[in-house]
């Protein structure tokens, strides 16, 4: 998985659909999302997630990024962001 810096890279994320996973300073995975158009839903990320600095994002590009792939994804980093109740 190839990752990019937050705040310098952001112009990287495609217009695509697909996963994007959000990290910290350790590239540990704080949220993992889908969407329509990945660089929309990183753009408005928020920069805290369960009180780490998101420093780092990453992407899959898939054309059917299903709700089921994006929870398999989930299942398998356990990021503090998509747990229920975690407030960003």
């Amino acid at each position: 998985m190839q990752w990019y810096r937050f705040k310098e890279d952001i112009n990287s994320a495609p217009q695509l659909e697909g996963v994007y996973y959000l990290a910290g300073s350790a590239r540990n995975t704080l949220y993992v999302g889908r969407a329509a158009n990945m660089h929309d839903a990183v753009t408005r990320s928020p920069e805290k997630i369960a009180g780490q600095s998101v420093v780092y994002f990453s992407f899959e590009l898939n054309a059917t990024a299903s709700e089921r792939t994006a929870r398999e994804k989930i299942l398998k980093h356990h990021p503090p962001g998509n747990k229920p109740f975690s407030f960003w």
